[in-house]
Parts: C-alpha cells; sequence; structure tokens
C-alpha cells in the first residue's frame, strides 16, 4: 500500500532540508520583490501525510490565498510533509520529504479540506529561509501579501478541553463589543457572567505563544477577514475587529469586551512608539522587532528589512537614525532598563528592542515614547531655530554646534552628542535594592517564621531614606533654587509621584514627612518588613541578637506613603554632584560618573567614562583623538536643573555672540561659543 492515500505511485526522496524547500524542487523566484510562491494543499483527513505543492505567480495577480498566521514552535521538534514535485516529474510522481517544526503540520492538518485543494500563503515554505537576499525580499512586501490575501488564518494551537468554551466566550464578546458592562461579563446575544472555569479558559486561551508573536500585528492589522482556528474550530471575523492586546481583555475593570482595544483603535504612531509599545512582542530573529513594525509607522522610515545586517548593524542604524532626523536624545532614555540585560553587541547607548524592556521612566508623566507632553524641559529648547537665528554672521555655526548630535563620520559602535555640562557625581546615596546583601551587621533584616529568627531584607526599609537624608544633615538652604534643604530634598525624592490620595495637601505631606526623618534620628533602631513585623536592630549585633518588638510600640505614620514612594523609586537612588546639586538617579550610578544635558533632551542624562583620565571638553578639541568616550547610564533628576537652568550660560553667550563677534573677531566669538558647548561620544 502506498504512503500516501491520494495517489499510487510514488518515488519518495528523504528529507534533507530543515524547514525551507530544497532548491531543486521550485522554481526561484525571478523578481522576489513582485512575485510569490503559493502552496497548494491536498486533501486529506485524520492521520494522512500533508501533501502540498508550490507555484509562483505575480504578486499583484495571484489566484485567490489565504495567509497563515501561527508561531513557527520549538525549531527541533521536526516532523515530515511531503512536496509533490510538480516541475521535474516525468513518469511517476517525484516527492520530497520535508521537515517542517511540529506547529506548521499540526496547523496544516487543521486546515486541509477532506475533499478540495487549499491555496495558502505560508511564510516557512513560500520563502526560502536560506536565501538572505530572497528573504530580504519577501519581508519587505510582507504587509503587501497580507493585504492581498482573502483572509488571514489564524492557528492558536492544538485543541485541549477549554478552547470550545473560550472561543465562545471570545466570539461573545466580539459580538457585543458596543454594548458596555463590566470586566466580569461578556456581551452576545445575552449577558455572561464570567465564573471562575470561564476565566481558567480565556487565561489558557490568551495565554497561547500566537498572541506574544512580534508579527501578528503587522499580519492581523493588513487582514481583510480573520478567521481563529484551533483543532477544527473556526471562527470568522471581520476585518481587524478584535485583536490588540489580549491582557487588556482579562484585566479586571478594562470592560466586557475589547470594544476599545481593538486594532481598529491604534492610530498610525511614530515608529518609536509602536516599538515602545509593542515591546513585550517576541520575535526568534530580534531583528524582526523592529522589521515587523517598519511597515505600520506613521513616518517613513529610510530603514529597509535587510537580513545581511548584523543585529548590531540594524539596531544601531535605527536608533541614529531616529534621533537625527525624527525625534530629539529623549530616545536615550529607554536604554535605562534595570530588570533585562542589554545584547551583549550593543553599545550603551541603544535601545535593546529585543529586550522584555521593563525601562524605569523618571516620572509618571514623562516617558517620551508614551507622553506628548512630557513636564521637564532640561534643554530649554535651545535647538529650535529662533535661538540660532538671531546669532548674525554666526547662524550656520551656531545651528552646527546645536545640533544635538555631531553629523559626521564616526564608527558604528558611536554616538556622538553634544550638549551642556552640569557636573560630577560625588556620593551616593544607599542603594534600596542592594541592601538585602550588606554584612551581616546590617540592620536591615526580617522574621523568617520558619527559623525564628532575623533573615536579609529586600523589604524597603526607612533606613534608606534615613541614609539618604543623613547626606543632608548639615545643609540649611539648597543654593540653587534657594529653597529650605528640607523642601529640595523631598522635591527629588518624591519626583515619581507616590500615591498622596490620603493627604490634604503637599505642603501637608512634606512637613509631616521631614518631622518624621528627623524623628528618625532619635529612635531606636527599628526596621519594619512587609508583614508589619518590627525589629529592635543593633547594626553592632549580629542578626540572632536582633529582638522583635510590641508593634504597638513603634509608631508608622507613614506606611502606605513610604511603601508608595519606595515602590516608585525602585531603580532609582539619591546622589550629590560635587556641587551639592541634589540628584535622582540609575541605581547603577557610581561616584564619578558625570551629569549632562544633551541637546534635544527633556532630562539630564549620566554619562561614566570609559578612561579615567577621560573629561568631557569643548567642541574646539577632538573628542575621539583624546578618548573621551562614556557609557551612557541613563537618565536623572537634578533638582533646580530640569527645565533650562543648565542652558543659562549658552544662552547668556548666544545673547552676546554678535557683540564678541564685532569687538574681537570671528574665531573668539566661536571660541566663545565652543568654551561652553561640550561633545560626548557614546559607545
Amino acid at each position: 500500500m502506498s504512503l500516501f492515500s491520494t495517489e499510487s505511485f510514488v518515488k519518495v526522496r528523504p528529507g534533507e532540508n530543515d524547514g525551507f524547500l530544497p532548491a531543486h524542487a521550485w522554481k526561484l523566484l525571478s523578481h522576489p520583490s513582485k512575485e510569490i510562491r503559493l502552496l497548494t494543499l491536498h486533501p486529506g483527513s485524520g492521520d494522512d501525510a500533508i501533501l502540498f505543492s508550490i507555484q509562483t505567480a505575480p504578486l499583484f495577480e495571484a489566484p485567490d490565498y489565504q495567509a497563515l498566521s501561527y508561531t513557527w514552535g520549538d525549531p527541533l521538534a521536526r516532523v515530515s510533509i511531503y512536496l509533490i514535485d510538480n516541475i521535474h516529474a516525468k513518469s511517476d510522481l517525484l516527492v520530497h520529504e520535508i521537515r517542517v517544526t511540529q506547529n506548521l503540520k499540526w496547523a496544516l492538518q487543521d486546515l486541509r479540506s477532506t475533499r478540495s485543494k487549499i491555496t495558502l500563503w505560508i511564510d516557512a515554505l513560500c520563502i526560502n529561509q536560506s536565501d538572505q537576499k530572497e528573504r530580504t525580499q519577501q519581508i519587505q512586501v510582507m504587509g503587501l501579501i497580507y493585504r492581498k490575501a482573502t483572509s488571514v488564518c489564524v492557528w492558536l494551537g492544538p485543541d485541549n478541553n477549554k478552547i470550545d468554551l473560550a472561543i465562545w466566550l471570545f466570539e461573545q464578546a466580539i459580538r457585543g463589543r458596543a454594548s458596555g458592562g463590566t470586566g466580569s461579563q461578556v456581551h452576545g446575544d445575552n449577558t455572561h457572567k464570567l465564573g471562575e472555569v470561564d476565566w481558567e479558559a480565556l487565561t489558557e486561551f490568551f495565554s497561547r505563544s500566537w498572541w506574544s508573536r512580534i508579527w501578528v500585528v503587522q499580519e492581523v492589522m493588513y487582514a481583510k477577514t480573520v478567521t481563529l482556528i484551533c483543532d477544527f474550530m473556526q471562527l470568522e471575523q471581520h476585518k481587524r475587529q478584535y485583536y490588540k492586546d489580549p491582557n487588556d481583555f482579562l484585566r479586571p475593570g478594562a470592560g466586557s469586551t475589547m470594544a476599545n482595544k481593538t486594532i481598529d483603535h491604534i492610530p498610525r504612531l511614530p515608529l518609536e512608539k509602536l516599538l515602545w509599545m509593542f515591546r513585550y512582542r517576541q520575535a526568534t530573529d530580534v531583528r524582526d522587532k523592529i522589521y515587523a513594525l517598519i511597515d505600520l509607522a506613521k513616518k517613513p522610515v529610510p530603514l529597509q528589512p535587510d537580513y545581511n545586517l548584523s543585529v548590531k548593524e540594524v539596531y544601531c542604524q535605527l536608533a541614529k537614525t531616529l534621533m537625527r532626523k525624527y525625534i530629539p536624545a529623549d530616545i536615550l532614555a529607554i536604554t535605562h532598563n534595570e530588570s533585562t540585560p542589554k545584547l551583549k553587541e550593543l553599545p550603551s547607548w541603544t535601545p535593546d528592542w529585543a529586550a522584555h524592556n521593563n525601562t524605569v521612566s523618571l516620572s509618571k508623566a514623562v516617558s517620551p515614547l508614551q507622553d506628548d507632553t512630557p513636564n521637564f524641559h532640561a534643554d530649554d529648547g535651545i535647538t529650535r531655530s529662533a535661538v540660532w537665528e538671531q546669532c548674525g554672521p554666526l547662524r550656520s555655526f551656531v545651528k552646527g554646534r546645536l545640533a544635538a548630535s555631531a553629523d559626521r563620520d564616526e564608527p558604528l559602535h558611536a554616538l556622538t552628542m553634544r550638549g551642556t555640562l552640569i557636573g560630577g557625581i560625588d556620593v551616593l546615596g544607599l542603594d534600596r535594592e542592594s541592601t538585602h546583601t550588606q554584612t551581616e551587621n546590617s540592620y536591615l533584616y526580617q522574621a523568617s517564621p520558619s527559623r525564628g529568627m532575623p533573615q536579609r531584607s529586600t523589604f524597603p526599609s526607612k533606613h534608606v531614606l534615613q541614609s539618604w537624608k543623613s547626606l543632608i544633615s548639615d545643609h540649611a538652604t539648597y543654593e540653587p533654587t534657594g529653597e529650605a534643604s528640607d523642601d529640595a530634598f523631598w522635591a527629588t525624592i518624591s519626583v515619581k509621584e507616590p500615591d498622596t490620595s490620603q493627604y490634604t495637601t503637599k505642603s501637608e505631606i512634606r512637613t509631616k514627612f521631614m518631622t518624621w526623618c528627623n524623628d528618625l534620628e532619635e529612635e531606636e533602631d527599628v526596621s519594619i518588613n512587609e508583614n508589619g513585623v518590627i525589629f529592635q536592630l543593633d547594626v553592632t549585633k549580629a542578626p540572632e541578637e536582633s529582638t522583635p518588638v510590641d508593634s504597638t510600640a513603634v509608631e508608622a505614620p507613614f506606611t502606605p506613603l513610604l511603601s508608595s514612594l519606595m515602590a516608585e523609586l525602585r531603580g532609582w537612588r539619591f546622589a550629590l554632584t560635587s556641587q551639592t546639586y541634589y540628584c535622582l538617579v540609575p541605581n547603577i550610578t557610581h561616584e564619578k560618573d558625570i551629569i549632562c544635558v544633551p541637546f534635544g533632551s527633556s532630562t539630564p542624562f549620566v554619562l561614566r567614562p570609559i578612561l579615567e583620565h577621560a573629561t568631557p571638553s569643548p567642541m574646539n578639541i577632538p573628542s575621539l583623538d583624546n578618548g573621551r568616550q562614556y557609557e551612557l547610564i541613563g537618565r536623572c533628576y537634578v533638582h533646580g536643573f530640569m527645565n533650562g537652568e543648565a542652558m543659562e550660560m549658552l544662552e547668556s553667550v548666544l545673547d552676546q555672540v554678535q557683540d564678541i563677534y564685532q569687538e574681537q573677531g570671528m574665531a573668539a566669538a566661536r571660541g566663545a561659543v565652543d568654551s561652553e558647548v561640550y561633545s560626548f561620544t557614546l559607545i
């Protein structure tokens, strides 16, 4: 009996090609940017072998086809399907064994008909994945391929005993998407209150790997219709009716449907905002974290998918393009990422879009990729045309000097920024993220119910704030603003806006907080763990000598505020510059790091000299030659320097530059500007 139920005589060529078709089995694309391959899936059922054939077609004149959207799955788990060679077969039927992922075989089994052939486009089989040139050209027209498809078939994975309920609930939600309601209901023909079994089914449904793929954003957005497929269940939907982020569907209070969460409601956004919005999506090739979204961007970006470029080349080129042509230096802000390590090959200044980026923002109102109205303006708009247009014969020179980044022939890994210098880090406050790794005599311990003795604590302690406050204990006035030092300290550490809803006014909060901080100095050394257990601690004693005290003996009036404050300060620490400016800096900051304000940036940044002798210097000294190279640490807050104050000296020089030119000549005028403009070569 034949291996194949649909053919009587075959010659099977064993599979030697994992994941792509053998070169001798199909026709090469004459014009990969204008031509596609289509797959004809032959009829079958059950355990019948998967049979298919391949033909080419002009993209704009292709017959009707469906495009498959799925996850490739484990690349090592390979199974066999069979390509019918229509090109070279003379007499007997020639069949090639093709090794594909298990997911693809399951998807083809669910898609095929028992009676008729089906025409499909599937990336793994219709693009020669081993040909970098073809792959690049086909990816560049991927959006068009999905637009031209009659339908996009979304294969969600194999069936289980919960999928039928989940799809039914999903269908009800889509049908009732305009009916409103609560997060515990879905609305279709009738209101259905979600129970525990329903939530379990939906959670499993939306936990499937398809929902996390980066390419599905484009695939669904461009679809004319979408068909969800899971085993033999199918659910057809109108164009882009349902999908943005499944997590919104499950969040309590988010609404019973995806009415306000659909991809129809995603406006055309700049590429950097799309990258930020979908940063949690996954891709097998990390270059696809960018390539999958380029075609969706509001503004055309001069970057086309090219798999001949390395990851480093793609990420660096995109970052430089965004900074020099579209957005200011605030793109650097997203490089401060404490929870996920960067790709090793990327420079410090290059955003790592491959990471599940949990970047710590400086303020709830100032993430340039989330909010169009940041509440800081550290560079005071110094790069705007009105600034350099007033400089008379030095207009062109000043315009060039005020560019956010130097337009120069520099190595790919380097980015030369321009800006002004605030100062160097002189003193760092306690790092709250590492207090639990201090010595055995550390005063930060908590109870261990199982052992009955204090253990190291990762819970934020009042001792962190106490140590920060002690750095300014001898300050009466904060010189840059003329405020009382206590006011400046509170303004610095509360820039992240902790929850203060229980208090009447901000001044009341500050007054009570500072009173509490001052009282700490006179209290016995105590620590409160997350369970409210209070320990009287002695930094001179070993952990086992620390003893619990009655919780009623120590008043903790600010526990809710402190919890909120320290939660918002995760990833940050208090610091002083050599001029005693109050700062909030990334917790990986070191002493002797420097703080600058790049032109085009809404906030200052912390930089770390690569060489011990490296110091920033004026533009009239070549920076690369003198080894002034820096690692970008992250953005920071410097009290009194968030609204253009760091630009005052430069602005003063620019106001006088024409007078200097007339009195002392061009060289003197240029020198005066260069004395206030610094270059920082980031690597």
